[in-house]
């Protein structure tokens, strides 16, 4: 068997040992390459890793270290490839979605096509785009989608409400609702009667309108209703009696949205405190 001292003595006849002023120049990058080589000599097929402590202040203790690991690293790399049919195995890729907090997403309204103006809101952790599928989300939600823990902001441009909003279908409001504010806001107050607050002038990041607040009656089975739904207007409806809507009808440079915050009164303060910082992080891009 090869002593130490042969191995370096070889070693030293192939490669000068440098002054201490050498070694302290490429202190750290060696290091860094000697464990890249000590970590793959560790993986060898079916054989125990090969450990050798590594010093980098000596002289010859460090040239010895030096050998030791290079040579346990030539030994290593040709079990590895017959072991694994001559290719280094490659390790598995993983990928995971993590929410970030402080996320932001841009929500487009619901039953518009074309461009035109979209909200930037504040994406909490455990918050997720509606329709989850779609590109362009016209509501961030959170909870399972049944009272009390349901919670969304969204999005939406309404044309069409019904005048049923039970036994909805082929009951939509004819002719069709007018483009501004006031129009809408009249005709969601003769429609929902006393399940509708009184409209209050508002302005939301700096957008002028007409505040809403739609209540979802207690004293209507809803599982009576067409298709099992109680509805507002097209495409949405409600999750359960007691709901709220939160309607803020803007004019957004002469673009009519309505701004949706979804939420029921038994929800927890601290839902709620955070349904709130979301509606507070609203920006509006005409």
């Amino acid at each position: 068997m090869i002593t130490e001292d042969q191995v370096v003595a070889l070693f030293a006849k192939l490669n000068p040992i440098p002054s201490l002023d050498d070694l302290d120049a490429v202190e750290t990058s060696d290091t860094e390459s000697l464990m890249s080589l000590r970590d793959r000599s560790s993986i060898v097929s079916n054989q125990k890793p090969i450990e050798k402590k590594v010093r980098v202040s000596g002289r010859r203790p460090l040239l010895a270290a030096l050998v030791i690991v290079v040579l346990a690293a030539v030994v290593a790399v040709p079990l590895l490839l017959r072991g694994n049919g001559g290719s280094v195995a490659t390790p598995p890729t993983v990928t995971t979605t993590t929410s970030v907090p402080g996320a932001t997403t841009v929500i487009r309204p619901q039953g518009r096509s074309g461009p035109g103006a979209h909200l930037t809101v504040m994406m909490p952790t455990g918050w997720v785009t509606w329709p989850a599928s779609s590109a362009s989300p016209s509501a961030i939600t959170k909870g399972d989608p049944e009272p009390p823990s349901w919670m969304s902001v969204g999005a939406a441009s309404i044309v069409d409400i019904y005048y049923d909003r039970c036994q909805w279908m082929r009951t939509v409001l004819d002719p069709r609702i007018g483009p501004t504010v006031e129009d809408l806001t009249i005709a969601l107050a003769d429609v929902w009667g006393a399940d509708a607050a009184a409209p209050i002038d508002v302005t939301l990041d700096g957008f002028a309108g007409k505040q809403m607040v739609l209540t979802g009656p207690t004293d209507v089975d809803f599982a009576r209703c067409d298709n099992g739904e109680f509805r507002r207007w097209p495409g949405l409806w409600y999750q359960g009696p007691g709901q709220k809507d939160r309607l803020w009808i803007l004019d957004v440079e002469g673009e009519r949205i309505v701004v949706i915050a979804t939420f029921f009164p038994e929800g927890s303060a601290q839902d709620l405190a955070e349904l709130q910082g979301v509606i507070d992080s609203i920006q509006i891009e005409p």
